[in-house]
C-alpha cells in the first residue's frame, strides 16, 4: 500500500508543479517536488485557523479530502510517460539501495522524535480535539508550542486514518507515515539530483557521478536514515528547491516566482517549524545580494516574507502584531514609499556597512557574556573547516572571475553572518533557540550547494594544469572515502545491523514485535504508566501513559539530575541497594506500573530486586516488568 500512497503523493504533486511551471522553463523538470511543498503549503492556509481552534479530526480529514482528491483528478489527467524519467536515472537505484538496503534505520538510541511524531499523528486522527494530548506521555497538553502549526503531521494524520479505516493493523502508523513518505522523498531527491545536473549543464557523466555520491554521502546518515521527518524532508528537497527558485527569480525578475516562492515558503513552514528561521536567513542573504548588484525590489521581498511573518506571529501567540504588519504592508503598496526605501538602501554606504553586523553580533556575545562553548555550535571541527574551505573557494572565484552566483553568494553571507563559531552564541540565543541552532547546517550540506560549488571549482581548474584537474578529483574520491567509512561504520560494522529487519516497515523487527505485545494487552493494561528506556508504547497504542527516556545514556541523568529511573535500568554496571530502593520509589510517586529496558541491562539490575517486579516479556532486545504494589 505504501507505494499507492507515494503514487498519489506524486500524482498531486506532478499536477500541482506542471500547472505552476511551463514546459519551457529549465526548471520544469522540479515540477514534483515543487508541487508538493506548494501542496502542502495550500492544506495549510486551513490547516492554520483549524489548529488555533483545536476542532475535531474529522473536520481535518473532511478538508484533506476536500482538497486532495480534486488535485489527484487533475495529476491524473496530467501525468504522463516522461514524468516517471527518475525511472530511467542512477541516482534513483543508488538512493533505493542505499537507504532501504544499507542504510535501513540507524540504531534504536540515536533515532531521535519518532517517539513524538508517530503518537502525535495517531492521536489527531481519531481525537475530538487536535493537538490536545501530550505524544510522548498521553497526559492532556496545553499547547503553546510550534508543533500546534505544523500542517504536515495533520496531513500524515489524515493518511493514517485512511489505512487504519481500510485495514486497520498495528503496522498503519509505519506504512503511512515512514515507508511511504521515505519513498516519495527519496523519488523527489533524485529528480532534484538529477534536475541540479540538467539546468546546470554538468555534462561530463564521470564527473556527475562522484559530485552525486559525495552529495547523497555528505548528507548524513541520520538524515538519510529518517527523510519521512519534516525537518530532514525541507533540507533533503525543500531548501534546494527554495536556494533554485531564488535563482529562476533573479534571472528572469517575474512576478509568477515571487507567488511560487510564497507558496515555497508557507509549504516549508506547514512541514518543519526550523524553516521559519532558515528561510529569514536566506532571504536577508538573498537581499545583501540584491544591494550588491543593486536591483531591490522590496515589496517582492515582502510577499516572499509574508508566510513566515504569519508563522511568526502565531509561534509567538502575539496576534495583536497583525496591525502592524498589515499597516507596513499597506504602506509599502504606494509606488512612491517603495522607491524612497528602494533608493536609501541603494546607497553603497548601506551595503557597507551591513558586513559590520557579524562583528557587532560577536561584541555583543561578549558583553552579554554569552556561551561561547562548541557545544552551541554543536558540528565537529571538520564541518567547520569544510564550510571555511567551500567560503575561501567561492571568495577565490569571485576574485578571479569577478563574478559570483547568487546560491554560493547566499552561501557566503549566511555564514559569516549566522552560522560560524563567533557569531552562534548570539543567533542562538536571541534568533533561533540553542536546541535548534546546529539545524543551520541544512544549507551548508544542501545537495544543490554541494554539487554547484564542487563543480564551479572543477570548471574552473578544468582549463588549468591536468595535474591539479586530477588532485582535485583525487580529492573529492577521498572524500567519498571518508564519509563512506562513516557510513561504514553504522552500517556494515555495527553489531545491531545484523539483527532481523522489516524493509517495508524500516524497523527493527525486536521492537515491532515488543509494540505488538503492547497492543495485544492495551485493554489489559489500558491508562496504566510506562516507564521505558528509549522504546515508546505510545507508537503502537494510545492507550498507555508513558514515560520514554529518549536518550537514557545521556549523562546529565547520571550525573546531574541523579535520575533513578536511568541509573537503575540503563547506566546500572555498578548500581547499589540505595539505587534499587530509589528506583522503587521513584514507581511508587510516578505511579509506573510498566517498565521496559534492554535485555542487555537486566541481568546487574535483577541481582537486587526484593519486591514485586514480574517479567511479563522479552525477546533480544527489550525486557518488560510489571511493577505489583
Amino acid at each position: 500500500m505504501f507505494i499507492v500512497y507515494a503514487f498519489i503523493i506524486f500524482v498531486i504533486s506532478n499536477g500541482i508543479g506542471k500547472f505552476l511551471l511551463s514546459k519551457k522553463e529549465e526548471i520544469k523538470i522540479l515540477s514534483v517536488p515543487v508541487g508538493f511543498i506548494v501542496f502542502m503549503g495550500g492544506l495549510q492556509l486551513g490547516y492554520y485557523p483549524m489548529q488555533i481552534f483545536q476542532v475535531s479530526s474529522t473536520l481535518v480529514h473532511t478538508y484533506t479530502a476536500l482538497i486532495s482528491i480534486p488535485l489527484f483528478i487533475y495529476g491524473i489527467a496530467k501525468i504522463k510517460k516522461e514524468d516517471f524519467c527518475f525511472l530511467k536515472h542512477y541516482e534513483f537505484y543508488i538512493l533505493i539501495i542505499l537507504i532501504f538496503g544499507i542504510i535501513k534505520i540507524i540504531p534504536a538510541t540515536d533515532a531521535g522524535d519518532d517517539s513524538f511524531y508517530m503518537p502525535l499523528i495517531m492521536e489527531n486522527s481519531q481525537t475530538d480535539k487536535i493537538n490536545s494530548i501530550n505524544p510522548r506521555t498521553g497526559w492532556n497538553w496545553n499547547v503553546d508550542e510550534f508543533y500546534k502549526y505544523q500542517g504536515y503531521y495533520l496531513f500524515q494524520s489524515s493518511m493514517y486514518k485512511l489505512q487504519n479505516t481500510l485495514f486497520h493493523f498495528t503496522s498503519d502508523i509505519f506504512i503511512t507515515f515512514r515507508t511511504t513518505m521515505s519513498l516519495f522523498v527519496i523519488i523527489s531527491f533524485a529528480i532534484i539530483i538529477y534536475g541540479i545536473k540538467s539546468i546546470y549543464e554538468i555534462k561530463d557523466k564521470t564527473i556527475a557521478l562522484i559530485i552525486t555520491i559525495l552529495s547523497i554521502l555528505l548528507i548524513g546518515t541520520l538524515e538519510l536514515s529518517h527523510l519521512y521527518w519534516g525537518s530532514n524532508l525541507i533540507f533533503i528537497i525543500g531548501i534546494p528547491i527554495y536556494l533554485i527558485l531564488l535563482e529562476q527569480y533573479t534571472k528572469n525578475q517575474q512576478k509568477k516566482y515571487v507567488w511560487i516562492i510564497t507558496g515555497i515558503s508557507l509549504g516549508l513552514n506547514a512541514i518543519a517549524s526550523s524553516s521559519l528561521f532558515l528561510q529569514t536567513f536566506i532571504i536577508f542573504s538573498f537581499f545583501i545580494y540584491c544591494l550588491k548588484i543593486k536591483n531591490i525590489k522590496i515589496y517582492d521581498y515582502l510577499i516572499m516574507m509574508l508566510p513566515n511573518i504569519i508563522y511568526a506571529i502565531l509561534f509567538l501567540q502575539k496576534y495583536w502584531l497583525i496591525v502592524p504588519v498589515i499597516l507596513i504592508y499597506i504602506m509599502f503598496l504606494n509606488k512612491k514609499v517603495q522607491e524612497i526605501v528602494e533608493k536609501l538602501l541603494l546607497k553603497d554606504i548601506i551595503y557597507k556597512l551591513i558586513f559590520i553586523l557579524p562583528l557587532v553580533l560577536f561584541i555583543i556575545g561578549i558583553v552579554l557574556k554569552l556561551d561561547f562553548s562548541w557545544n552551541i555550535y554543536r558540528v565537529g571541527y571538520g564541518t567547520l573547516l569544510a564550510n571555511l574551505l567551500v567560503i575561501l573557494a567561492i571568495i577565490y572565484l569571485y576574485i578571479k572571475n569577478r563574478k559570483i552566483d547568487v546560491s554560493q553568494f547566499i552561501f557566503f553571507i549566511y555564514f559569516i553572518f549566522f552560522f560560524n563559531p563567533l557569531v552562534a552564541p548570539f543567533v542562538s540565543e536571541f534568533l533561533t533557540s540553542k536546541v535548534v541552532y546546529y539545524r543551520l547546517f541544512y544549507i551548508t550540506k544542501s545537495p544543490f550547494m554541494i554539487i554547484t560549488i564542487f563543480y564551479s571549482v572543477y570548471t574552473y581548474i578544468e582549463g588549468k594544469k591536468k595535474m591539479l584537474k586530477y588532485a582535485y578529483i583525487i580529492g573529492v574520491g577521498l572524500l567519498i572515502i571518508r564519509y563512506g567509512a562513516i557510513l561504514g561504520s553504522y552500517t556494515f560494522l555495527e553489531p545491531t545491523y545484523y539483527t532481523k529487519y522489516d524493509y517495508v516497515l524500516r524497523e527493527d523487527m525486536d521492537s515491532k514485535e515488543l509494540g505488538d505485545f503492547f497492543t495485544e494487552n492495551q485493554e489489559k493494561f489500558k491508562g496504566q504508566v510506562v516507564t521505558s528506556m528509549y522504546f515508546s508504547p505510545r507508537q503502537y497504542s494510545l492507550n498507555y501513559h508513558a514515560n520514554t527516556y529518549r536518550y537514557p545514556y545521556d549523562e546529565k541523568y547520571l550525573n546531574d539530575e541523579k535520575d533513578a529511573y536511568t541509573i537503575f535500568l540503563y547506566n546500572n554496571d555498578s548500581v547499589t541497594e540505595d539505587d534499587m530502593y530509589n528506583f522503587k520509589n521513584a514507581m511508587h510517586k510516578d505511579k509506573t506500573k510498566i517498565v521496559v529496558t534492554y535485555t542487555n541491562k537486566t541481568q546487574e539490575m535483577e541481582k537486587w530486586i526484593n519486591f514485586n517486579f514480574d517479567k511479563i516479556y522479552q525477546n533480544k532486545t527489550y525486557t518488560v516488568y510489571y511493577f505489583n504494589y
